[in-house]
């Protein structure tokens, strides 16, 4: 008797330093995962600022990038790896490193990765607070601020309180315009 109750203390004993020491893995495994969220939500942030000092460098990529985002019938990557030219083009190493980190030309070979890396990239634009000003193919009544970022297709400036159809969205930081859109007269049937 005195055996086996030896026999079940040392048992529990083992099942209980076992215990602790799985329980201080998970833990570890836990701040890991923790400082790796962290890591990468700084990453992203370092990448949104980067895009936000440098929005002019990517001007004529939004739109494009937007749209190869929304077009579920092919891949279109062109903005994408543009994107990713200009960055490699920049003079600030620590933006060019952290955009690297998560973003490549490479993405491309792979429809999946590359659709959710131009989801990532876009939750960074937005993140830098560059936003997309109106949609597309939709008619507005012109106001002062869609007069100033748009531009008439025939090279006329847009009329306030007249009607146009956005061709191309315009992208904004503010009140500043990034990236100027595109509008025609009237209605256009599809």
């Amino acid at each position: 008797m005195k055996t086996a109750l030896k026999w079940t203390g040392i048992t529990l004993l083992a099942a209980a330093a076992c215990s602790a020491v799985f329980g201080r893995k998970r833990l570890f495994r836990k701040r890991d995962a923790e400082k790796s969220g962290a890591r990468d939500a700084d990453t992203l942030d370092l990448i949104a600022q980067g895009i936000k000092l440098r929005a002019e460098d990517f001007n004529g990529l939004y739109e494009g990038l937007y749209q190869a985002a929304q077009n579920r019938t092919g891949l279109s990557p062109d903005a994408y790896e543009e994107w990713c030219g200009r960055v490699q083009q920049t003079d600030d190493p620590d933006f060019r490193r952290a955009f690297f980190s998560r973003f490549s030309k490479a993405d491309t070979e792979n429809e999946s990765l590359c659709r959710e890396k131009f989801a990532l990239l876009l939750s960074c634009i937005d993140a830098a607070g560059i936003a997309r000003e109106r949609e597309s193919m939709t008619v507005y009544t012109v106001d002062a601020a869609m007069q100033r970022a748009y531009f008439s297709a025939d090279g006329e400036k847009l009329r306030i309180g007249a009607g146009y159809t956005v061709i191309k969205s315009a992208w904004l930081c503010g009140d500043k315009v990034i990236e100027y859109g595109m509008a025609v007269p009237g209605t256009i049937s599809l």
